[in-house]
């Protein structure tokens, strides 16, 4: 039995696409080696949760344990087909970014740091260099020749006219010649350079995961790398292509693949959705013209999509069990960061996707993590938190890491030879209080020991403020997963159990609401699709003046 040439994968959220193309690659390896498959995905994480998956079922500890060489992103998989073609050029660092920016006297902010996300509690983190740098990726990815228009309205009201623009196209050219002289490429570079040079992996097979969020570029890419190679395999849903306007990707490409397919396979079983929440997406959805129809069914049957009122979110979120998950989704970052600062200022654990917050960062994760492990009575845990302890030097004085050192020796030479030597007895069998009591002097510490983990750590007045509340109210170690944050962007391939979704809109968002329905109805069709159990819709909640219209009846909607 030979191969098929192509197989196109239709799977709509919750209908376990990503186990179906894991048994695809599976069924693949009785033609063809590991090191000849290719996978490309979105994103990091998701290829590297769907390895991780597949080495676990394959028996391996890895990937690369099993064989596979060409497994990640496409741009990872660019740069490895462009190194073996023998071109190594270095990719530009973000303080190339800065340092041409600082030449030119141009605002710039590093978005990791924590500068970056008060400068958009404020609305002022569009600055000229930062936006300059976006359009210009953005026109290149997106095929546009002029990257003026692409610039955010606010960056353009501070430096339009004619003089503005002339100044955004002399930094354009300015730029490329910065990148001759230190010798450095970006990464849109790379994929112009992967396509004009046909770079490919030595690959008989490949397979492509999220292939509607695939940006014009990546898209020649993936029609230069099927030439010639036996067997592609493609996974998607046109229905949650959500990065139109920001990447240019284009649902008519996975629709065109889906009608030229030799195998067609359509996941029609929704496993996550309850029937309720699944039946009013499928309303909204099917007002779109440009998209393959679904009739997807519904394995649960019982499920609550409902409208709140501002005055009902807080208390809403501290209904909910703390043994569930949700998913509290806001159109735009900013929206999303000042959530974060409400839910952080009540002392609500919680997560936020693509930015920090009070219960993830490091410094925190440290503290918790050493004072819940070290006081374990399991060894094995026990030896996680001393580990932990070790990486938070900072916070440990020199003769406290001597002594957890010489536990960790007691503990590795139990594990080395467990019937010459027995599980060493636990000295700090006890409470995070007791303990912070006990080993308090000896730390150097004052009395109260959390106040000056406080004072040491490198974080505003305000946060450790936070944290002395959190502490006193027992919940700077709580439990933070169950809750994340983010834009509905973000939140593409994650779920919850309850999702708390806003409709505001900022002025520039309703404008492209207007312009592009279907892109709109895909990305809040995309947001209610991440729940298991209830969906709660908010309006008017950041007093925008703008809103999307999800038209959810006023009672709730449940299964009959």
């Amino acid at each position: 039995m030979d191969a098929p040439s192509k197989t196109v994968i239709l799977g709509p959220a919750g209908t376990g696409k990503t186990t179906k193309l894991i048994e695809e690659i599976k069924a693949s390896l009785e033609y063809y080696h590991p090191s000849e498959i290719g996978f490309a995905t979105f994103s990091r994480e998701a290829a590297e949760n769907i390895g991780a998956r597949l080495a676990e079922e394959l028996g391996y500890p890895d990937l690369k344990s099993a064989g596979f060489k060409w497994f990640g992103t496409i741009h990872s998989l660019a740069f490895k087909a462009m190194h073996m073609s023998g071109y190594k050029p270095k990719v530009a660092e973000k303080h190339h970014y800065a340092d041409f920016c600082q030449q030119r006297k141009i605002k710039y902010h590093n978005q990791d740091t924590a500068d970056f996300t008060k400068l958009m509690q404020k609305n002022e983190h569009n600055t000229l260099g930062n936006a300059i740098f976006q359009a210009i990726n953005r026109a290149r990815l997106t095929d546009h020749q002029d990257p003026e228009p692409l610039l955010p309205k606010i960056v353009k009201a501070k430096n339009g006219g004619q003089r503005g623009r002339a100044t955004i196209m002399r930094l354009l050219v300015e730029w490329e010649q910065y990148k001759k002289e230190q010798g450095i490429i970006d990464y849109t570079d790379m994929l112009i350079h992967v396509v004009s040079n046909d770079f490919r992996p030595p690959i008989a097979a490949l397979f492509v995961d999220e292939f509607q969020d695939l940006n014009p570029i990546q898209y020649r890419i993936f029609q230069q790398w099927q030439d010639g190679i036996e067997a592609v395999t493609i996974a998607g849903d046109d229905d949650q292509n959500i990065y139109e306007h920001v990447l240019g990707t284009e649902s008519r490409h996975l629709i065109q693949e889906w009608e030229n397919a030799d195998r067609q396979i359509l996941l029609d079983t929704n496993y996550r959705t309850p029937k309720p929440i699944l039946a009013y997406g499928r309303k909204l959805i099917e007002k779109n013209k440009e998209r393959v129809n679904k009739d997807i069914k519904a394995t649960k049957q019982e499920g609550v999509i409902k409208k709140g009122l501002p005055s009902q979110v807080l208390s809403w979120i501290n209904n909910i069990n703390s043994n569930e998950t949700f998913l509290i989704l806001a159109p735009t970052n900013h929206m999303a960061i000042n959530m974060s600062k409400v839910l952080t200022d009540r002392n609500i654990p919680h997560m936020r996707y693509g930015g920090k917050t009070l219960w993830d960062d490091n410094q925190i994760k440290h503290i918790s993590s050493f004072l819940h492990h070290i006081t374990h009575k399991n060894v094995a845990l026990r030896r996680e938190g001393y580990y932990t302890a070790l990486a938070t030097k900072k916070l440990l004085p020199r003769d406290t890491r001597k002594n957890i050192k010489e536990e960790l020796r007691l503990i590795e030479q139990h594990y080395r030879d467990p019937k010459k030597y027995k599980e060493p007895a636990c000295g700090l069998n006890i409470t995070i209080e007791q303990f912070l009591g006990l080993y308090g002097p000896m730390m150097k510490w004052q009395p109260d020991p959390m106040e000056t983990i406080v004072k040491e750590l490198d974080i505003s007045t305000a946060r450790k403020k936070i944290i002395r509340k959190a502490y006193k109210e027992k919940k700077l170690f709580a439990e933070a997963h169950h809750c994340h944050l983010g834009t509905i962007h973000s939140s593409k391939g994650h779920q919850a159990e309850h999702v708390l979704l806003f409709t505001d809109l900022t002025k520039n968002f309703n404008e492209e609401a207007s312009k592009n329905p279907e892109y709109m109805r895909r990305l809040f069709y995309t947001a209610i699709n991440r729940a298991s159990k209830s969906v709660l819709i908010v309006d008017r909640y950041f007093r925008t003046g703008y809103r999307y219209p999800l038209n959810t009846p006023r009672k709730e909607a449940v299964a009959a």
